[in-house]
Formats: structure tokens, C-alpha cells, sequence
């Protein structure tokens, strides 16, 4: 039998503190004895975020003429496609119980 791990999944407006429970739910399970994989926004290895630092970086923020409102709800809509398959990989490789993540589903792309 495949063993999956539980998901905890922190969702909320930009600076309500989504990391800071993340990390402290991760620190407390470590403390019970169960392994803990932690899946932060601000750390994530998917190229399309890459790609939107990026952006942000050159443009401070997105403008229309550097990026289509389009092209913006795509990249948003690739990158929460990438988050979600690291989030499953993660679950499913049998090597932590728990996968805490500050972000998992793309309710705020509004926001973004």
C-alpha cells in the first residue's frame, strides 16, 4: 500500500501570516517525531515562478505594456499547476508524513 502523506494547507490575504503558521505547524510536528516537508511560496523551485520574479524584478511589478492581463493570468494559472504537482510529489514520496504548505490553491490569483 502506497503511504500518502497528510497536506496542511495555509490560505489568507498577502502578509496575514500564512508562512509564519506554516513553519510553526513544520517546527511542532518535527517536535512529535514526524517527518515534515515544507513548501513555501517565497522558496518554490517551479520555473514559471522563476519566470514572474523575474518579471517583477524588471518591471517593479507587472505594467500592461510589459505583460497582457492574458499572459499574467496564465503564467499565475502554470504556476499554481507547478505548486500543486511538487505539492502531490512531496505526498506521495513516502518519505514525510505531513506537507505543510503557505499557499496550495490559486484562490488569490485575484490578488496577486
Amino acid at each position: 500500500m502506497e503511504r500518502t502523506a497528510t497536506v496542511v494547507a495555509f490560505e489568507g490575504p498577502p502578509l496575514a501570516g500564512k508562512t509564519t503558521q506554516a513553519e510553526r505547524l513544520r517546527d511542532r510536528l518535527e517536535a512529535d517525531g514526524h517527518a515534515v516537508g515544507l513548501l513555501q511560496r517565497a522558496t518554490d523551485e517551479c520555473p514559471t515562478r522563476e519566470r514572474i520574479n523575474e518579471l517583477r524584478e524588471r518591471t517593479a511589478g507587472f505594467t500592461r505594456e510589459e505583460i497582457s492581463v492574458e499572459e499574467e493570468t496564465s503564467l499565475w494559472s502554470q504556476y499554481y499547476r507547478e505548486k500543486n504537482d511538487l505539492i502531490r510529489a512531496e505526498a506521495r514520496s513516502g518519505a514525510v508524513d505531513y506537507v505543510v504548505a503557505d499557499r496550495y490553491f490559486p484562490s488569490l490569483l485575484p490578488v496577486q
